[in-house]
């Protein structure tokens, strides 16, 4: 499963052909995976919180046809200025081609005052070396040797960083 992943939030293979390769013969487990998609509770108040302030962005690993259907469940063009999804463009974290594509959707933006927030410390690795601020949202213990410049387990905590930055 975690190969035709891969190779699906790419693009490089399709839907139809990423639930063949999974062996999954009811297509309706993927509207049911979607479905059960959430969002963390605080998200909202957050994103309404920093939405007049901060010029906003999702840069994720997903395919193309599940971020659409998130991003129109959740409707997040309200919130975002800029929305990368990995299979829209064929790359993913931590390829820095990726964060190179969000940061030239925001050319009047200095890179020094761009916060990174991401789960994951590998892709956060690369964003600073994109000159991001990184905040790790620390969802579970990670071994990949990188130390960010916060560290958060809710959301909330976020606004206290970038008012104080």
């Amino acid at each position: 499963i975690r190969n035709a992943y891969e190779l699906y939030k790419i693009d490089k293979i399709s839907n139809l052909e990423f639930w063949s390769r999974v062996n999954a013969k009811d297509q309706g487990i993927e509207k049911e995976m979607l479905e059960g998609v959430e969002l963390r509770e605080e998200t909202i108040d957050v994103l309404d919180r920093l939405k007049g302030e901060y010029r906003l962005a999702i840069l994720s690993n997903v395919p193309k046809e599940w971020g659409h259907y998130l991003s129109k469940k959740f409707n997040f063009p309200k919130y975002f200025d800029e929305i990368v999804f990995s299979g829209d463009y064929g790359l993913k974290k931590p390829n820095p081609e990726i964060y190179k594509v969000l940061l030239d959707k925001f050319p009047e933006s200095e890179k020094d005052i761009v916060y990174y927030i991401d789960d994951e410390l590998g892709d956060l690795d690369t964003g600073k070396d994109q000159k991001m601020i990184t905040i790790w949202l620390k969802v579970a213990e990670d071994d990949f040797e990188y130390i960010s410049d916060y560290t958060i387990d809710n959301l909330l905590q976020i606004n206290g960083i970038v008012n104080n930055e």
